[in-house]
């Protein structure tokens, strides 16, 4: 609830002391970690739920394909359990 709160130093603090928290040199390190960090999770726990933060939406969508490997329909609909990209203040 932090995070949705906008406290967001709290939250980090929160993801940190979980050690969930991860920090890279470069955005591309960050991106490859991120992606081997979620597999891992998937894979050690199928039916749980992994999140996944961004701060463009282009990047989300990139994610998103990498990731679930969803498709997309041309008017933009999601396949099934992919992760939608919503601008930061929108419904």
């Amino acid at each position: 609830m932090d995070l949705a709160s906008g406290r967001v130093a709290t939250a980090l603090d929160a993801y940190q002391g979980a050690e969930r928290l991860h920090v890279a040199d470069t955005r591309a390190a960050a991106r490859a970690a991120l992606l081997d960090h979620h597999r891992a999770d998937h894979t050690a726990s199928p039916s749980g739920s992994q999140l996944v933060l961004s701060y463009r939406n282009d990047e989300v969508r990139q994610l998103d394909v990498e990731i679930r490997g969803a498709p997309r329909d041309p008017a933009g609909a999601a396949a099934p359990n992919s992760v939608t990209a919503r601008p930061l203040g929108g419904p």
